[in-house]
């Protein structure tokens, strides 16, 4: 049982990440015209 728990509890932080991360990225386009830097 708790190997069961604890893989599932993986599989939605897993999917946690994904979704996380595609918003991440989606407010960064949005915001890189605002933030105009000089390539490093």
């Amino acid at each position: 049982m708790p190997s069961d728990r604890g893989s599932a509890i993986l599989q939605v932080l897993n999917r946690f990440d994904e979704e996380f991360a595609a918003i991440l990225e989606e407010n960064r386009r949005e915001a890189l015209p605002d933030q105009e830097r000089e390539p490093v």
